[in-house]
């Protein structure tokens, strides 16, 4: 049982995280892939056209529609992008309540407190915030991974399993990482129930995975008659950026990532009198602090792990001897680690959002014991958000950086960003 001084301080920085989420809409990110979305998305409740296929991704392929889908449905109840920014907060709200009611009814022990724990510091990462409040395919990805990784807990039910396929289909139509996550979680299910004589109800997953695969047969067709050209390439499997991002994101290290050229004023902040303080750089400092430890777990259990490898147990530990929590972190090291890193996609920080709450959970079960670090890292980590979302309140965004002009400093079609 977790005490109630614990119960109200997960309390407390989930309703902070949600309020960070919610504050100043008008300062959301507006760039082209922003107006695209919107653009594109309100065809459906504006004259009943619905996109037979997304924007194209990162790495050159086109989304399927249902990337645009779902905004369409946010369509419905807004009229602005204002609205349709809005609708993007509340469904990552939801996602986090979700997950909480979800540790709370399907979790116990040790287990149930790193969730918690991994969900708390999630609530307050400054980039996931950031992603929270984007009309952006990948920012609506984790309501899906909520059902996702529901209906793969209930699998042995028939209404869990359903959920499990059609969900997994959906997936990747909204961005492709979701493809990777599904497909790895899948094949490691697969040996993992076998081993482990787990009789999942696969007559109903057969059934969800062919609903929800109906959305891919006008982006099959655009693909064979349209095709476009990728961005993968041989250099990308030596760059190794999701075990890059997968390490610096959750520890609330990559703030450049939006900010660019403007991290150098940011790291001043906050301005006393108009006297930069440089609180926010001493908080990276401490973050980086905690990822020291945290590359010092990471190396012990690389050791613990050269043992099992030479007793030939790895394999028997990770996947069948591992409870659900550790199941589900070796499953998003397969997927996106290994699947998707070794496929030849340049990898990007969003691309990891499909794995939420995952990496999250990683940095909390190697700093599990140590409570005090987890406590100093949610704090710096808040700060640095509040403190984040401040920068690009007063200064109207980021204009040099990812981030761009704030929406309300915009009254025309932003320009596409190269």
């Amino acid at each position: 049982m977790i005490s109630k001084v614990y119960t109200f301080f997960f309390t407390f920085i989930i309703i902070i995280g949600s309020v960070l989420r919610l504050i100043w809409i008008e300062d959301m990110e507006w760039k082209y892939d922003e107006w695209w979305m919107y653009t594109h998305a309100m065809l459906a409740p504006l004259e009943g056209i619905w996109q037979s296929v997304g924007m194209k991704s990162g790495a050159g392929i086109i989304n399927p529609g249902l990337s645009v889908w779902v905004f369409s449905m946010i369509g419905y109840f807004v009229e602005t992008p204002l609205g349709m920014g809005r609708g993007v907060q509340v469904l990552s709200i939801m996602t986090l309540v979700g997950f909480v009611i979800f540790t709370r009814k399907s979790l116990k022990g040790e287990q149930q407190q790193q969730w918690y724990w991994a969900l708390a510091l999630l609530a307050v990462n400054p980039l996931y915030i950031i992603f929270s409040r984007k009309i952006w395919a990948q920012d609506v990805l984790p309501i899906f991974c909520l059902l996702f990784i529901i209906g793969h807990f209930y699998r042995e039910k028939k209404w869990g399993a359903f959920i499990w396929g059609m969900v997994g289909a959906m997936l990747g139509q909204i961005h492709m990482s979701g493809f990777f996550f599904a497909f790895g979680l899948f094949i490691l299910s697969t040996f993992r129930d076998y081993k482990r004589k787990v009789k999942w109800q696969s007559s109903f997953w057969f059934l969800g995975s062919v609903i929800g695969s109906i959305g891919l047969i006008p982006w099959i067709h655009e693909m064979i008659y349209h095709r476009e050209a990728s961005s993968t390439s041989w250099e990308n499997l030596y760059k190794f950026d999701f075990y890059i991002y997968g390490f610096i994101d959750p520890l609330g290290l990559n703030t450049m990532y939006s900010l660019r050229e403007h991290f150098w004023d940011f790291i001043k902040m906050p301005f006393v009198f108009g006297t930069p303080t440089y609180l926010v750089a001493a908080g990276h400092f401490i973050l980086i602090g905690v990822a020291l430890k945290l590359l010092h777990q990471i190396f012990y259990v690389c050791k613990k792990i050269m043992v099992l490898r030479k007793g030939n147990k790895l394999i028997s530990r990770l996947l069948y001897k591992s409870d659900i929590t550790e199941f589900y972190l070796f499953a998003t090291l397969f997927s996106l680690g290994v699947l998707m890193s070794f496929s030849g996609v340049k990898v990007r920080s969003h691309y990891l959002i499909v794995a939420y709450p995952f990496l999250f959970l990683y940095v909390v079960k190697l700093l599990f014991s140590q409570k005090k670090i987890l406590i100093i890292l949610i704090a710096v980590q808040l700060f640095i958000s509040i403190c984040l979302l401040t920068f690009i309140h007063v200064n109207g965004g980021a204009e040099k950086g990812d981030y761009g002009k704030a929406y309300h400093l915009q009254i025309e079609m932003p320009e596409k960003l190269e």
